[in-house]
């Protein structure tokens, strides 16, 4: 469907070569442990390419994007400290 929509060709993209270049522009990557969609190791892999500043915070529980549902307090924490810091 994406590539009938957009024109993009979806196998082709890789977040992994975009991290790298978007830097030193502050990042942080959210990833439940229990994503059945998006392997951990790929968010781990795109942490490690990517400049500095960045953050990972992998939670324990949680399926794909269910990060505000797992660990609603903290991710609330976490999301508005990343925007006070990176916005000053």
């Amino acid at each position: 469907m994406v590539p009938w929509r957009t024109g993009i060709d979806v196998v082709r993209i890789r977040p992994v070569d975009a991290v790298a270049r978007i830097g030193p522009r502050p990042l942080l990557i959210i990833h439940c442990m229990n994503d059945q969609v998006v392997p951990p190791r790929n968010s781990e892999r795109n942490f490690r390419a990517a400049r500095e500043p960045k953050q990972f915070w992998s939670i324990p529980a949680g399926g794909h994007v269910a990060g505000l549902e797992v660990a609603a307090q903290e991710y609330q924490a976490r999301v508005g400290r990343f925007f006070q810091e990176g916005l000053r």
